[in-house]
């Protein structure tokens, strides 16, 4: 809307407001009077039947019905009552207005404006002593038509003086306009001669428009100074849009346009997501050059590997402060494999002390893509599996396939549906323990089950979530403290109801979360004895970072008899510096994990070290088989007297 029509527009408001407030006003104060003089009337007209009642001569009961009948049969009164000191009606004349009103005055109008008509009274005696009271209340009907017709004039005038403003307004912007345009337009042409030859055209002079005529001479003037640096500031934003202002990588815009592309193909490849977890304590730990600094070296890092492996460098992107990604189309498993893993060791290395003396962490998720899939799946299942790696706590490529249905169905979950999610699962109570006999610890008796979470379906239709699903966004949304407490009320339910010991699996987050070992010793307490019988299987990932917070949650635990494991403790070698205060039952060997460090020496050494500490320790070990048995590490079990039962 131009500057004139919101002028003209506020004035012809504020002239409505004032026009419907003199209205309003006039009808009230009308009404004010005509009340006033109903009471006046009614006051006076009681004074003078009361007084002509009290005359000896009209004390005769048929007297005083003629006068009030009388002074009734004008029509000024809708009322006249004549009772006596105990309130008895002696006389009483009156009748409804409601059919008469109609006649006058609309309803909704006397509904909106109501004449105050009050009851006026007078004390009727015989010499000394009081013999009743006369109530009169006047008849309103006149007043009303009176407040109507004064309503109707003002009203007429209000109307016809806002329609007369209205059609000035209008030849005002009319006016306005043709005169703006005029001038404008000669302004213009005199723009386009570039004052060589003078208009003949005459216009007439608007002193208000001076200021335009300036502007425009003005505006001339420095559209042909500024045009060439326009022309170059066009072709440097447009170098500049789709590029990364700190690292020179292509930004978030260019990746998706250029990822959209190529899924329309038939060509499938990989994706690969690295974030950088502590970026923001790296920024109040160093200055933001030196930050910046650090980018650009890891963004030189990973496209020398890009180069060396025989990738485009292009397709490397920043889509924010945190989070990098590589487009690696056509690769296969074992390539895409092998190049992540390189980046992943040049990530470790570059990694920066933070103001607690730790490095800072970086994760790792990688998911393939087919031709023709949709851009949101497949970076909403890039996410999950960012999603898993940040909930695991380790360094690893967390690699996150399409393939599978548990899969597909939750990688076009957002993180806002799973946070409603895994909250109504909670409330619902559909977040159950899945139970199933597990592995023996070697060199002891006794069966143990595992049990891992599930969250149940809200339609029958729809497939359970396993807990490798959305255990790991409950840590970063911050739930998994809710269903780890949940997890320990249904071992205990299930410690009550079976034999045999029962382990389950505690997420690192919620055992560094202050208050929930507390929540847990009051949980099982409840158990008793059955207590006993659980195992709380950790992450060795907790003792290698958190390892105060770690040995506090198991020693508030420990007086219930509750025991404990331990996995991944190969891929934490960090962690067997704990395992002496840690007073575990057994740890988990992974078969693959183990037969691989006996392919390198220091790795041989490692799992030497590692199988000797437990021997000493008396902490037993449960063997997870994932591949074919092992002959070198069957021997290297029994020569540190780590032996299967017979």
């Amino acid at each position: 809307m131009s500057l004139l029509k919101q002028l003209l527009l506020s004035v012809s408001c504020a002239i409505l407001a004032i026009l419907i407030g003199t209205l309003w006003f006039s009808v009230d104060s009308a009404r004010q009077y005509l009340s006033s003089q109903l009471q006046a009337q009614g006051e006076s007209a009681a004074t003078s039947l009361a007084l002509t009642l009290s005359q000896p001569s009209n004390q005769d009961p048929v007297t005083q019905e003629l006068l009030i009948a009388a002074l009734y049969d004008t029509g000024q009164f809708e009322r006249i009552r004549f009772v006596d000191t105990s309130d008895t009606v002696l006389v009483e004349r009156s009748t409804q207005q409601e059919s008469l009103l109609s006649g006058f005055s609309p309803s909704w109008f006397a509904n909106s404006l109501p004449i105050d008509v009050p009851v006026a009274s007078a004390h009727v005696s015989n010499g000394w002593n009081q013999i009743g009271t006369i109530e009169v209340k006047p008849a309103d009907e006149y007043a009303r038509a009176s407040l109507w017709k004064s309503f109707v004039r003002v009203t007429l005038l209000v109307l016809g003086a806002g329609i007369a403003w209205g059609v000035f307004v209008l030849m005002v912007m009319a006016w306005l306009r043709r005169a703006l345009r005029e001038h404008v337009q000669f302004e213009l042409q005199q723009m386009d001669q570039h004052e060589s030859v003078p208009s003949r055209r005459k216009v007439r002079t608007i002193p208000e428009l001076e200021a335009v005529t300036y502007t425009l001479s003005t505006v001339q003037k420095r559209i042909r100074v500024s045009s060439q640096e326009q022309n170059a500031r066009i072709e440097q934003l447009q170098l500049e849009l789709n590029c990364d202002p700190v690292t020179g990588l292509a930004n978030r815009k260019y990746f998706v346009n250029l990822f959209r592309q190529v899924l329309q193909q038939n060509e499938g490849g990989h994706v690969l997501l690295f974030r950088q977890r502590d970026l923001l304590l790296l920024n109040t730990s160093l200055s933001r050059d030196a930050v910046d600094a650090w980018l650009k070296l890891v963004t030189q890092r990973c496209t020398e590997i890009l180069q060396k492996n025989g990738m485009d460098a292009g397709n490397l992107a920043r889509l924010n402060g945190s989070d990098f990604i590589v487009l690696l189309k056509g690769q296969t498993g074992p390539q895409v494999m092998g190049f992540a893993q390189e980046l992943r060791k040049a990530l470790q290395e570059l990694r920066q002390p933070l103001k607690d003396g730790s490095l800072c962490r970086w994760s790792m998720a990688m998911t393939n893509y087919e031709g023709h899939d949709s851009l949101s799946a497949v970076m909403t299942r890039l996410d999950n599996a960012l999603m898993r790696a940040e909930g695991a706590g380790h360094q690893e490529v967390e690699y996150r396939p399409s393939e599978g249905a548990h899969a597909e169905a939750s990688s076009s979950i957002g993180e806002q549906e799973w946070h409603s999610r895994i909250e109504r699962g909670l409330a619902q109570g559909r977040i159950e323990l899945n139970v199933k006999p597990g592995v023996e610890v070697w060199g002891q008796t006794g069966q143990i089950h595992d049990a891992t979470l599930s969250l149940l379906p809200e339609q029958p239709e729809q497939a359970s979530l396993p807990a490798y699903l959305f255990i790991p966004v409950a840590v970063r949304l911050g739930l998994s403290g809710l269903c780890d407490l949940r997890t320990m009320e249904r071992a205990s339910d299930w410690l009550a109801s079976n034999e045999g010991s029962l382990s389950v699996r505690v997420s690192w987050a919620s055992v560094i979360k202050p208050g929930f070992a507390d929540q847990v010793a009051e949980v099982l307490a409840k158990a008793g004895d059955k207590a006993q019988r659980l195992i709380i299987e950790l992450d060795a990932y907790c003792l290698s970072e958190y390892d105060v917070e770690t040995v506090a949650f198991v020693d508030t635990l420990r007086p219930l008899g509750v025991q404990f494991g331990l996995r991944r403790v190969l891929e934490q070698p960090e962690s067997i510096l704990w395992l002496h205060v840690m007073a575990l039952k057994y740890i988990v060997l992974d078969d693959e994990r183990a037969q691989t460090l006996q392919t390198e020496v220091g790795g041989r050494h490692l799992l030497t070290a590692f199988l000797q500490s437990l021997r000493e320790l008396g902490i037993g070990l449960r063997r997870v088989t994932r591949t074919s048995n092992s002959a070198q590490l069957d021997a290297l079990l029994r020569e540190n007297a780590v032996t299967p039962r017979p």
